[in-house]
């Protein structure tokens, strides 16, 4: 797959952080390199350290774009191939009601509301729907008009918010931090509140940094509104950390210990562990999900598929919270060390943090002979896929890494090795042009063809032809 191998160390845990690394850790940890080990090695592991060191297996752990769950146990494929139709119409109801009622303690709520459904874009329009219904039946108690609506959010938490918007005819009001952290500015956000405000979208985890909204400090402007005007806003918070922050950082109040939180929308496969993931949209209690709102959840096209609720309810089981915190804690740490080692080259400047979703962001100093874009495409010819992208209003160029579950502290090591490497081969090649000097190298060959082209004509003589009889 890849042009040039990948030398690694001579010795790498095999698959840290998956579900056989959970379940025999002691057996895990025995790490087959340049000693001989003092134990016996499970056959699993050493067939993993062998597969890996020749690189006869697939490269997803050096895919380093975006957080996808791309491994499931023997155990749960068996369970997927004895799925029927049977059992698939009638007792996976009763696995998609335990799901909802862990992800209901997970997030702080006794009597949670909720339901599967098969894409992000579905779980925008439930929880978009609750507060526009909720908000106009509040006009309507009130005697107040229901005509223009209107939304608010800092970066946009995904386009689905913005399709919605657009079909339901709500006004979008952008409330994005003027800083290069991407997140909701508060203050905006409280002061463009009024009678017609439907809710506010916050994000735990953004796209670009992965930096958490500040959602305690919203709730309490929510609340501070609603007792000097009345207006009561809502908040739905986009949780693509909804499966970090309550193991990593469980005493930050971000879900439904905040009063103001109505609705959390999470996916199963951003850190919930399964391959065929599930999205889930969970709210308060019964009280604040609209009377028939989630019976639309019972078309088949709307539904999640039953392997995908089988996969959520076998990874809770499996994984516990536990398994989920050394998961998540594991990602944090490959995630800091490719940070500091970004930081020691004093060439990038990191702009994530070590308390939100475990991911680099990072931009390089000013004054760069080249762009991530060059270091990027770099990498991707030594193996790694790292993706650089262009974002914001100000088109501000970052590099992303997002390690996966298989991405272990000697893989972190060698990616910031590489990246040092590629700083070095950057250093002595020419810089790459502008496109401004490229358009006026472009206009300057144009224009030397054509004094050439005029030239050519004025040297040949133009001869009127015989006429044919």
């Amino acid at each position: 797959m890849f042009n040039r191998k990948i030398h690694r160390h001579a010795t790498h845990i095999p698959q840290r952080g998956t579900h056989a690394d959970i379940a025999q850790p002691a057996q895990a940890a025995a790490v087959v390199g340049a000693q001989l080990p003092q134990t016996q090695t499970p056959a699993a592991v050493a067939y993993l350290d062998v597969q890996e060191t020749l690189h006869l297996a697939n490269d997803r752990n050096y895919d380093l774009s975006s957080f996808r769950h791309t491994w499931q146990e023997p155990e749960f494929t068996r369970l997927i191939q004895q799925l029927s139709q049977k059992t698939a119409a009638t007792e996976t109801a009763t696995l998609e009601r335990r799901c909802l009622q862990m992800l209901g303690d997970l997030f702080h709520t006794a009597e949670p509301a909720g339901a599967s459904v098969s894409s992000p874009a579905l779980a925008v329009q439930l929880a978009g729907l609750a507060m526009l219904w909720n908000w106009r039946r509040h006009h309507r108690t009130s005697g107040q008009p229901i005509t223009r609506p209107n939304i608010i959010w800092g970066r946009t938490p995904s386009p689905a918010w913005s399709h919605f918007a657009r079909i339901f005819e709500i006004e979008p009001r952008s409330s994005e931090s003027a800083d290069n952290r991407f997140m909701l500015d508060v203050d905006s956000a409280l002061s463009r509140i009024d009678a017609n405000t439907i809710g506010v979208v916050g994000v735990l985890g953004n796209d670009v940094t992965g930096n958490y909204d500040s959602l305690a400090e919203l709730n309490a402007g929510l609340t501070h509104i609603d007792n000097t005007t009345g207006h009561n806003v809502p908040i739905h918070v986009d949780a693509a950390g909804g499966f970090v922050a309550p193991f990593l950082t469980p005493e930050m109040p971000w879900d439904f210990r905040l009063p103001r939180v109505q609705s959390i929308q999470v996916s199963g496969g951003q850190y919930g562990m399964v391959q065929p993931a599930a999205e889930w949209v969970l709210w308060r209690d019964p009280a604040t999900l609209p009377a028939g709102l989630c019976d639309t959840n019972h078309d088949d096209n709307a539904a999640s598929a039953p392997e995908h609720v089988v996969a959520q309810y076998y990874s809770f089981l499996r994984l516990g919270r536990d398994g989920y915190t050394r998961i998540m804690q594991d990602l944090q740490d490959v995630s800091q060390i490719v940070a500091q080692g970004l930081a020691a080259t004093n060439r990038f400047e990191v702009l994530s943090d070590n308390h939100s979703l475990p991911l680099v962001c990072a931009k390089l100093r000013d004054g760069s002979r080249f762009s991530v874009l060059d270091v990027s495409q770099e990498l991707h010819e030594r193996g790694w896929r790292v993706p650089a992208s262009r974002v914001g209003s100000g088109q501000l160029e970052i590099l992303r890494i997002v390690p996966g579950e298989g991405f272990d502290r000697s893989r972190a090591e060698m990616l910031v090795q590489d990246i040092r490497r590629v700083l070095k081969v950057l250093d002595i090649r020419p810089p790459r042009r502008t496109r401004q000097e490229i358009e006026q190298s472009l206009l300057h060959d144009v224009s030397e063809t054509l004094h050439d082209l005029r030239g050519i004509h004025t040297r040949i003589p133009l001869t009127t032809p015989a006429r044919v009889s």
